[in-house]
């Protein structure tokens, strides 16, 4: 097939505008028809009655059905023609079984992280503190500089800078981006190294320490002559 067989996209779903008098919900299980209704489903689609002539006892299909189904189907088109993600869902993943090995899923928590399925039949959720056999596949990105950053695929997050602080004095290092809330722990793992410039002679002059980082940033302490801190953090 080529691009130019794209087929024309829903600008919106159908039966769009029906109302109670000309759609209803479709249900999944198969429903008991009487004499003058005989209820389509996900079970059955339309059933028997509706194949039998009426007069040996047969009812017509209800055109309520046919609009039900047909709006619930050009939706899910419409969203994928609009690029909309894959969402995780408990109540579906437990109705299929799980996701299937190879699924790939939006993560609802951070944006441009989606989630890759590695075993057959998976009900966890890959955002959730219970998530088991989902890989993170994550958006690239990097700023270079004295000041930068780099966010790898993997969901590890590395900063860096430098900063000048007076003598004998204190000052925060905001990071340009939070630290993910994977975990609660997350938040307080974050790796700082640092070091501080040294004189013409290369020795450090006084010393210096960090406060405990945060997901937003940390506080350097300057024991001594003024000086430029440079700092990286690390974390997830």
């Amino acid at each position: 097939m080529n691009q130019s067989d794209l087929p024309d996209r829903f600008p919106i779903p159908f039966a769009n505008g029906a109302t109670s008098t000309t759609i209803r919900t479709l249900p999944t299980a198969h429903q008991t028809a009487s004499s003058t209704d005989a209820p389509a489903s996900l079970e059955d689609g339309f059933p028997i009655e509706c194949f039998t002539p009426e007069g040996s006892g047969g009812v017509p299909p209800n055109g309520k059905d046919l609009n039900a189904i047909l709006k619930w189907l050009s939706e899910q088109a419409q969203w994928n023609q609009a690029g909309g993600p894959a969402l995780f869902d408990a109540t579906f993943a437990s109705a299929i079984g799980g996701y299937a090995k190879g699924a790939k899923l939006a993560s609802s928590a951070t944006n441009g992280v989606e989630w890759l399925n590695l075993v057959d039949g998976n009900t966890t959720d890959p955002d959730g503190v219970s998530a088991a056999n989902w890989a993170r596949v994550g958006i690239p990105a990097a700023q270079l500089g004295t000041n930068g950053y780099e966010k790898r695929a993997s969901g590890v997050l590395e900063m860096w800078g430098q900063i000048s602080i007076g003598q004998d004095s204190s000052a925060t290092v905001s990071f340009a981006s939070l630290f993910p809330e994977l975990t609660i722990s997350a938040i307080y793992n974050v790796q700082i190294s640092w070091v501080d410039s040294s004189i013409s002679s290369g020795s450090v002059q006084g010393s210096s320490g960090i406060s405990t980082p945060s997901a937003g940033g940390f506080t350097i302490y300057n024991d001594g002559t003024g000086r430029v801190h440079h700092w990286r953090a690390l974390g997830a």
